[in-house]
């Protein structure tokens, strides 16, 4: 009898409510929830309350149908695919839903009473899952009474910053002595008063290999075997790793999120935390994956959507800037760039003698006593002090001897006072995203021997030696899946000429301070000539390494030892390999004009013994930022026949 008169209570009640006052569950005419009643404010409420609630957000939010809204498909890093929906987040422990990671709907489903269903064995939900809950809070207004855990510290204290945070993204410029770094890299740094410049906090996307040797590399990260990581480590770590021991020159682009952005980008990446993804090399690499944190600050940017199947991390700048992130652009030169630049205000002399110092072998109080002026002895203890530094950062310096020598400059260099000020002035090259774009096509004709034919090129990525360096590392070339074919007009024949699997080549001059290799590693299928009417596709391996050096009014020369080998049935053992030697100069007579001269001699000592002689001659005209004109000339040596080639092709890049 009592309980149905408090039946009949309770529905007298609820017909006097108004109607957005219906129960403590009820929408107002916006759709959003009311605050709880006594009930609730007391923290009493029972399991069937929770489960109550947790079924009525869930209700509003499919009304709403925020389990398909963009962001959050950022936040679970959902991609629609030919066959529905798949998040690239490989990690099982990421998704709350068993199904979660094709089914964004389930997801939320798991993710709202992951937040209100309490379950002891979990940790705490918001500082699992701070960007989820800040956005589902915000829209569908939880009451933070049913949520049953202790607030969590790490989410009030981002949430309620007393100071500015701003972000810029980094961008090292590449460097050819990694397997893992040609492309250059990005990161994001966050910066505060407190954690100001090389102070600030580097965000870090990579992959955790174990492995140097760049073959394994290079096939396990382009198939996805490597297991990649969000980082957070200190900016000043990174520039010591990319600036001083890789000579990499950094760009910062400053970006303009607001602290609300902020907030969310951060949120995003404690969610991120020890969660892995698969890497690939081409695709889901650190640039890549880094722009979710910048989709989950600003939803509706769709930057990752951009990329097909390449993604450089050049293109993901261009992309951010395109979307109108940025504000500012700030360069960072190397210590090998800033040693290069502070050796060019002295004579050769002056150099040997600022390396002598820096090797100990002339102290620093002797220069003192060295009858020259103190603007030099002060610019050649500089230069000492920087290439010392550089020396020890790569491990080139005991540090008994390293703390000696620095100690006594940087004492001589007290005793010359600071006044009048010597100052460097750093030449800024042009920034990475102003470059010539990756992909390239080119069109053109030309004649080998006495055959006329018309010739199509493609090139998916990146950059040659005869390429625009505006942007690029020069003396650098980087080249995957170029192909090209001819059509023959005497025979009326379409024939592939060759086919770069991968084309990589490092020349970098060598001089007083730095002594780098210079190397290349090509293979792919190239059209070799038997006779004058045969020629035949043969799979082929060159590499080699030797020096190049700088010679002023003429470029870059360069000379290396190489091994060559060649495999195909036309062969007659299927095989042919053996060693040989190339010479070049890269000029770039005029700003608009470049020039690539190659001289190689091979001789196939193993298998179909024959020698293959071949003198190359490139020129580049650059009309635009991605529109150049490239005319070629080759003379061939091969099976005891002589073979000339040239072409004219225009080339554009996309």
């Amino acid at each position: 009898m009592l309980a149905s008169a408090v039946s009949l209570l309770f529905i007298l009640l609820l017909l006097f409510i108004p109607s957005t006052h219906r129960d403590v569950y009820g929408q107002d005419e916006e759709g959003q929830f009311e605050h709880l009643d006594s009930l609730a404010a007391t923290g009493k409420i029972s399991d069937e309350e929770r489960e109550r609630y947790a079924r009525s957000l869930i209700e509003l939010a499919d009304r709403k149908k925020m389990y398909d809204r963009e962001l959050w498909y950022n936040l679970v890093h959902y991609k629609k695919k030919i066959f529905g929906v798949k998040s690239l987040v490989d990690d099982p422990r990421f998704f709350l839903a068993e199904n979660g990671k094709y089914d964004p709907r389930a997801e939320m489903h798991a993710t709202i009473r992951y937040f209100i269903i309490p379950d002891e064995s979990l940790e705490n939900p918001v500082c699992r899952f701070m960007a989820r809950y800040a956005w589902l809070q915000k829209e569908l207004q939880i009451d933070e009474a049913y949520v049953p855990v202790e607030k969590c510290e790490k989410y009030s204290e981002i949430k309620n910053l007393d100071e500015k945070v701003t972000a810029s993204i980094a961008f090292p410029a590449g460097y050819m002595n990694s397997p893992a770094s040609i492309f250059g890299h990005t990161l994001i740094t966050l910066q505060s008063r407190h954690n100001p410049g090389l102070l600030s906090t580097a965000i870090n996307y990579a992959a955790r290999t174990g492995e140097q040797f760049g073959p394994i590399f290079a096939f396990r990260g382009i198939f996805g075997l490597y297991r990649g990581y969000f980082s957070i480590q200190p900016y000043y770590e990174k520039v010591q790793e990319y600036s001083d021991i890789d000579q990499r020159d950094i760009w910062e682009y400053r970006l303009n999120l607001s602290q609300d952005e902020i907030n969310m980008l951060m949120f995003h990446v404690w969610e991120m935390d020890n969660i892995y993804s698969r890497y690939y090399f081409f695709e889901e690499n650190c640039s890549y994956s880094l722009l979710f944190l910048l989709e989950a600050a600003r939803s509706g940017t769709d930057i990752t959507d951009k990329f097909g199947i390449w993604v450089i991390p050049v293109d993901t700048v261009r992309e951010v800037k395109k979307a109108g992130f940025v504000d500012e652009v700030i360069y960072r030169p190397a210590r090998a760039t800033k040693i290069l630049q502070m050796a060019s205000y002295l004579d050769n002399n002056e150099q040997d003698v600022a390396k002598k110092v820096a090797f100990g072998e002339v102290s620093s109080e002797d220069l003192l006593k060295e009858d020259i002026s103190r603007e030099k002895k002060i610019r050649i203890l500089d230069l000492a002090t920087d290439f010392a530094k550089y020396r020890y950062s790569r491990r080139e310096y005991p540090l008994k001897k390293y703390q000696k020598v620095l100690m006594g400059m940087l004492n001589a260099r007290s005793q010359l006072g600071n006044e009048p000020k010597v100052t460097y002035e750093y030449t800024q090259p042009v920034s990475p995203e102003y470059g010539h774009l990756a992909s390239r096509v080119g069109l053109g004709a030309g004649i080998k021997g006495t055959q006329v034919f018309e010739q199509l090129m493609y090139r998916p990525s990146y950059h040659d030696l005869l390429d625009n360096d505006n942007g690029y590392v020069p003396g650098s070339q980087i080249i995957f899946g170029e192909a090209v074919g001819r059509y023959y007009h005497d025979d009326s024949r379409f024939e592939l000429e060759k086919f770069d699997i991968i084309s990589i080549e490092s020349i970098s001059p060598r001089n007083r301070f730095f002594s780098p290799m210079s190397w290349k590693v090509k293979t792919g299928l190239y059209k070799k000539t038997f006779n004058e009417n045969e020629s035949h596709l043969v799979y082929r391996l060159n590499t080699g390494g030797g020096y190049a050096y700088s010679i002023p009014y003429i470029g870059t020369v360069y000379g290396m030892l190489e091994m060559v080998g060649d495999a195909g049935p036309s062969l007659d053992y299927n095989v042919a390999a053996g060693p040989g030697a190339g010479i070049g100069i890269i000029s770039q007579p005029l700003s608009f004009w470049k020039m690539l001269i190659n001289v190689s001699d091979h001789y196939y000592a193993l298998g179909d013994t024959h020698n293959w002689f071949e003198a190359a001659i490139g020129h580049q005209l650059f009309f635009s930022r991605n529109f150049n004109i490239r005319a070629d000339f080759i003379i061939r040596y091969i099976f005891d026949t002589w073979e000339n080639e040239a072409a004219i092709q225009a080339m554009y890049y996309f």
